[in-house]
């Protein structure tokens, strides 16, 4: 699923009627660089190495477009066009640079993971990716001539790019936070997530919130204000925002670590967090997505 559309939803209403929808028919997950550097020692053997992460990830999909007559299948080929286009994608999630949410499923034995309603044990996974072009389309004579009303279908294939490489699990984890907090992360996955905060303070003096936990002890300062803030830290971005009376600010200034401790991420399996602080309203959230490599 991408931006609101079925990729692989091909509707087939009885045994040998027409079809209509999207299929895939090829998925192909590609590697991720690793980012760093390695340079001949000067006056040794081997090479001196440096830090390495994770660069882009890149997602190949191949499939079809069916409809039940060439005009349905034409209209629907248009739509997926536009779901699949990267300027569309941009402006409907201008704040994400247009990398939404391409949703899919896998079957998993792990427990950790509930069983739903048919019986199935599912881990829904998400990434975050940006189409690099509009999809190739491919019209072939034979795949879609014939006659109008005998149904018709044509092949497609796009790339999309995710400059976060992780694979998320949906839907995110969240905890409520009033001020006086504790709590135990559990991450499914086996990569470490971002960390995110939102806190709702109240009109009031100076303050600070305090928290400690995956990875980090890090304090966000509450500027004195006479009306509700919203103070938002992107575990991702590494950015804190304020929001007050309707405009969002940055304030990087209100971000302060503890003994050169990191930004916060949610280690695979369990640990646990605290966080203290006065003021904090209903409203107030920490939220992670558990992440695959």
């Amino acid at each position: 699923m991408y931006r609101g559309l079925n990729l692989n939803g091909v509707s087939q209403l009885a045994a040998g009627e027409r079809m209509y929808g999207a299929q895939i028919s090829s998925v192909r997950m590609g590697n991720v660089p690793g980012v760093g550097w390695s340079e001949k020692r000067s006056l040794g053997d081997g090479n001196d190495a440096s830090d390495i992460y994770l660069g882009p990830r890149r997602v190949f999909l191949q499939g079809h477009v069916y409809g039940r007559t060439r005009a349905e299948m034409f209209d629907f080929q248009q739509q997926l066009l536009t779901v699949l286009s990267p300027t569309a994608s941009y402006q409907a999630s201008p704040a994400e640079f247009g990398f939404n949410p391409l949703y899919y499923s896998v079957p998993t034995e792990d427990t950790a993971f509930e069983l739903d309603e048919n019986g199935d044990r599912l881990r829904i996974l998400l990434v975050n990716a940006r189409p690099l072009a509009t999809p190739t389309v491919d019209i072939l004579r034979d795949a879609s001539g014939g006659q109008d009303d005998l149904g018709s279908g044509i092949g497609w294939s796009s790339v999309l790019e995710c400059k976060d490489p992780r694979v998320y699990v949906f839907p995110d984890q969240e905890t409520a936070l009033d001020g006086t907090d504790s709590g135990t992360f559990a991450n499914r996955g086996d990569y470490p997530a971002p960390l995110n905060l939102l806190l709702v303070a109240s009109a009031g003096a100076a303050r600070n919130y305090h928290f400690v936990g995956a990875g980090t002890d890090m304090f966000i300062d509450i500027p004195a204000a006479t009306v509700a803030q919203v103070l938002r830290y992107d575990g991702y971005l590494h950015v804190l925002t304020v929001e007050t009376n309707g405009v969002e600010v940055l304030r990087m200034d209100l971000l302060r670590f503890q003994n050169e401790t990191t930004h916060p991420v949610v280690q695979p399996g369990s640990s646990g967090w605290t966080g203290t602080g006065s003021a904090i309203a209903t409203g107030s959230r920490l939220f992670w997505a558990e992440a695959y490599s």
